[in-house]
């Protein structure tokens, strides 16, 4: 039986340190540009909403 999916699962117990450090660096970017693009969509759709950074 092949069970796709589950590398990180067997990296992590035979302490794969590379694979597991790939595996978290392109969850980070994903989460990253993610939460960017979100934000950028949100000041589309609420001008009210300043992306300057400066608080209110």
């Amino acid at each position: 039986m092949a069970r796709d999916g589950l590398d990180v699962l067997d990296a992590i117990n035979r302490a794969d340190i590379p694979l597991i450090v790939t595996y978290l660096m392109i969850v980070g970017v994903i989460f990253v540009v993610t939460n960017t693009i979100v934000d950028l969509i949100y000041g589309m759709v609420n001008p009210t909403v300043k992306l300057t950074g400066k608080p209110a």
